[in-house]
């Protein structure tokens, strides 16, 4: 039987390496042609990690929006009589969810409304189960429907001009 080993993983470091200033093709290249490559490798390696950057502050950003959408809909239903603190608890931690639902699955307006909709929903009507519960969640989502387009679409409007992920 022979012995599995575990994949290596690989620094980008050690990657650019491999594949480049230790191969023979890399020596033979004058010395001004590596000088190149090593610039655009480690240009390679610095937007690789503000990539990264940006992801991360995109995922935060999807989940503070959708938090304040799902806060301020179930947060006016708490005040109304609609529900009430375990309602709004569920509600805060349904938007965490969906903002990060929404940056994963890299949602456009349209999408982020479709997936925050039926959170919404049953949210309430799991929390207030009876007529009035359904009419405020359909009233509800009057206020995440619009609030989902709206988180939503500043992003959009950002990546074109390259400042968010």
């Amino acid at each position: 039987m022979s012995a599995h080993r575990a994949p290596s993983h690989r620094s980008l470091e050690e990657t650019l390496a491999a594949r480049g200033e230790d191969s023979a093709w890399f020596r033979r290249l004058p010395p001004a042609q590596q000088d190149e490559f090593r610039r655009r490798w480690a240009e390679e390696k610095v937007r690789a990690g503000n990539r990264d950057v940006k992801r991360r502050v995109s995922i935060w950003r999807m989940m503070a929006r959708a938090l304040v959408v799902f806060a301020v809909c179930h947060g006016l239903g708490a005040l109304l009589g609609v529900g009430g603190a375990w309602s709004f608890a569920a509600a805060c931690a349904g938007g965490v969810a969906v903002g990060v639902a929404w940056s994963l699955a890299d949602a456009g307006p349209y999408t982020a409304m479709m997936m925050a909709l039926p959170v919404s929903f049953g949210i309430t009507v799991a929390f207030v189960p009876s007529l009035a519960g359904i009419f405020y969640a359909i009233l509800g989502g009057l206020v995440v429907g619009p609030g989902s387009y709206v988180a939503t679409l500043s992003r959009d409007l950002r990546r074109s001009d390259g400042t968010e992920a």
